[in-house]
């Protein structure tokens, strides 16, 4: 293999490991979704809620992530009791993540 494309896959392959790692932003805002709320999973059903008042009243964005499937739209949850429920009919619940 020559230089020149060894040094093109070397640096693709950097890139794409870059990119795989999640940015403080994001890292921040899963964390603020573990924090905030709370889900029940259900066959082919998730049911998300805004739990007690750890996000002190601030908005959460967050979606349900599905495996193998769609996973769910964003949908921001504004205040304690707030909730939504998601139902897939392919593939298996990974997380709720934040947007």
């Amino acid at each position: 293999m020559n230089r020149k494309l060894k040094s093109i896959l070397t640096a693709t392959f950097i890139g794409g490991a870059i990119l795989a790692f999640p940015t403080p932003s994001q890292a921040s805002t899963d964390q603020q979704v573990r924090d905030c709320l709370e889900y029940f999973p259900s066959p082919g059903r998730v049911y998300v809620e805004y739990r007690d008042n750890y996000c002190g009243g601030n908005p959460v964005r967050s979606k349900v992530v599905i495996d193998w499937g769609p996973d769910s739209n964003c949908i921001t949850l504004n205040k304690l009791g707030d909730s939504y429920t998601f139902t897939y009919h392919l593939g298996s619940l990974n997380y709720v993540a934040g947007c």
